[in-house]
């Protein structure tokens, strides 16, 4: 019985993963664009899902299978990526770019990367959030999802 209704449960949430973008201030790139491949996320039950850059600016903040944090900066102008494992040094790479572009973080379903930040993960959001707007850059209100469950299409 626990076995039917944790899939159930799973079922559930992972129904949401398969909706559709919303409209939004994101700038989705054309699907035909080359693609950076910013992360590679472990897919749930075995398997990867690499979650490629679908914006202009997109950022990740991951934490590696040792712990250490990693704040990623990719851009498709240039089709780089750039990981950093100081903030700082993120922050001072985030100041270069162009006033007034757009960074749309890049992330997985479920639960977002940044909870691996945990006890301060929200903190950690919003500061980065302000952070950007001192620099006078803008955050989009949705990340790009990808989908980490089995057998799904993985950006949302």
């Amino acid at each position: 019985m626990k076995a039917i209704l944790a899939a159930v449960v799973f079922a559930v949430v992972c129904a949401g993963c398969s909706k559709g973008d919303k409209d939004d201030d994101r700038q989705l790139l054309p699907d035909d664009q080359e693609r950076v491949t910013l992360h590679v996320l472990k897919r749930y039950k075995g398997g990867e899902v690499p979650v490629t850059l679908r914006t202009p600016f997109g950022v990740m903040m991951v934490r590696d299978e040792h712990g250490a944090a990693h704040f990623i900066l990719g851009k498709h102008s240039d089709k780089s990526r750039q990981d950093f494992t100081s903030y700082e040094d993120f922050l001072e790479a985030l100041g270069a770019l162009p006033k007034k572009s757009v960074i749309t973080i890049h992330d997985r379903c479920l639960m977002p990367q940044f909870y691996d930040f945990y006890p301060v993960h929200e903190e950690l959001l919003e500061k980065f959030e302000k952070d950007c707007k001192k620099m006078g850059l803008k955050v989009t209100e949705y990340p790009v999802i990808f989908c980490t469950c089995p057998e799904s299409d993985s950006r949302k």
